[in-house]
């Protein structure tokens, strides 16, 4: 849903603080995952295009139906892309972090993001102009093709997730969606418990339900801002099939006796 474009509190990091450090971008934009392809050379000639932008806990990066005028790469700190239904509600479509893009497909042709996209934590964006960007994918054109790679790899996540949505229990998804971000992040993983409900499309109460129980089987921790996995193997045991469901009028999120890890 399009919506009116807001002012947004950008701080720009001061230019002298980069000034003496011309090959910051040029390092930060080689990780990045559509440009990693290329070699340093190469990379360091868009380089002079991107600026920093530095952003504050939940400020908006740029809203869905803005317009699609600039690239964006994580340099640090970690974004929510999120999609909103015409009565409001919004659905968390991926969580980014450093060398990660912004909605990158969108610069092919859309006039306008598809989503929006919020800074989780103090965040600091590379970004490059629509034009410079594309005219120099003119002159590479594997970024394309890496990108497409990674487009398709977004949309059978993507599909996974419609998957869950129409024949998963709750409980299933959330499991699901915690292995998800732990093979991106790590043990730590840096999510709240209402913006893992999002994800999941549940209310945080039944997300804090099936998070107390997970803890009492020793698979996770809770700490402020973060989940720590502490049993990898028997999340992935749970994530990867059917979950031991009870079907009880007293447990509507389907919570059951996990079962124990292969190990």
């Amino acid at each position: 849903m399009s919506q009116p474009i807001r002012e947004k509190k950008v701080i720009v990091a001061d230019p002298r603080e980069y000034r003496t450090r011309v090959d910051l971008r040029t390092e930060i934009l080689r990780r990045s995952t559509i440009f990693r392809c290329l070699d340093t050379e190469q990379v360091a000639e868009i380089a002079p295009c991107a600026t920093f932008h530095r952003f504050l806990r939940n400020e908006f990066v740029f809203h869905q139906g803005d317009p699609a005028s600039f690239l964006y790469i994580v340099a640090s700190g970690k974004v929510k892309q999120f999609k909103q239904s015409l009565s409001g509600k919004s659905f968390t479509t991926a969580i980014l972090s450093s060398g990660d893009t912004l909605n990158a497909v969108a610069l092919y042709g859309s006039p306008a993001f598809f989503v929006s996209a919020q800074a989780m934590n103090e965040t600091t964006l590379l970004r490059i102009t629509r034009a410079e960007f594309l005219a120099f994918v003119g002159k590479y054109p594997i970024v394309t093709e890496r990108l497409v790679a990674l487009l398709g790899r977004v949309l059978n996540s993507a599909w996974e997730r419609l998957t869950d949505f129409v024949g998963e229990m709750v409980c299933q998804r959330i499991f699901n969606v915690l292995y998800m971000l732990h093979g991106k992040f790590g043990d730590a993983v840096p999510i709240t418990k209402e913006e893992l409900a999002d994800m999941v499309g549940t209310t945080t109460e039944t997300a804090i339900r099936v998070l107390g129980k997970l803890k009492k089987l020793g698979v996770i921790a809770s700490g402020r801002g973060q989940i720590r996995i502490l049993n990898k193997a028997k999340l992935g045991s749970v994530s990867r099939r059917s979950y031991v469901i009870r079907q009880q009028e007293s447990n509507p999120e389907g919570i059951g006796t996990a079962p124990e890890s292969p190990s």
